[in-house]
């Protein structure tokens, strides 16, 4: 008898957690990937760097702030889109993030003389965020803007804070809108939720080894 109490009182609890969670789903939904979003107030730094990824709006949301006199210099950084295919050494076929994002600044006004293409070959936001760092002490600047997808910005957040630890460096972090993989109502859609799903697993991941 007491088994069966014990059974039927873990069962309830149980249908009444899951219709609490199905009952306030969209808050958890919106909380959960509002925590993934981190932006600061971006003071005037000694340049820009917009992050290599994105469907667009993160050059865009970089040109926006130099335009608005947040920093001097742009710096579009990555690896080449295709690297892992045939074409690997054959531009324009195999063009780098770096090169799409500077076309798309000189198409906007620009200045060219005022963006840096740092080409890589990283393969995540750390070894990015390594690469960066380095290129910014080279360069003699002391602050410096990180531009990114809004949901990638926490992420980015403690992976850049590590590197420029120590350094002398002040940043910020500034989300780009991302209303392809991160738009409003993300979890209605497969791709966006896969999305957030693949950025929790990665933020878990890095808090965790770091």
């Amino acid at each position: 008898m007491k088994i069966k109490k014990t059974f039927f009182a873990v069962i309830s609890c149980l249908v009444i957690g899951i219709a609490i969670i199905y009952f306030f789903r969209i808050a958890i939904f919106r909380h959960a990937g509002n925590f993934l979003v981190l932006s600061q107030d971006v003071e005037n730094a000694d340049c820009i760097v917009v992050l290599s990824g994105g469907y667009g709006n993160r050059i865009a949301e970089g040109v926006k702030l130099f335009k608005d006199g947040k920093a001097e210099w742009l710096v579009v950084t990555g690896p080449p889109i295709q690297e892992e295919f045939f074409f690997k050494d054959d531009l324009p076929c195999n063009p780098s993030w770096p090169d799409l994002m500077r076309s798309y600044a000189l198409r906007s006004g620009v200045d060219e003389r005022r963006i840096y293409s740092l080409k890589t070959k990283a393969q995540s936001t750390q070894e990015e965020a390594e690469l960066v760092i380095e290129f910014i002490k080279q360069s003699g600047w002391k602050s410096f803007i990180v531009v990114t997808s809004n949901y990638h910005t926490r992420r980015a957040k403690g992976i850049f804070t590590k590197y420029a630890r120590g350094k002398g460096l002040e940043f910020y972090i500034h989300a780009a809108p991302d209303p392809v993989l991160f738009p409003e109502g993300w979890w209605k859609c497969r791709r966006c939720a896969k999305n957030v799903f693949y950025e929790y697993t990665k933020l878990i991941f890095y808090t965790l080894s770091y």
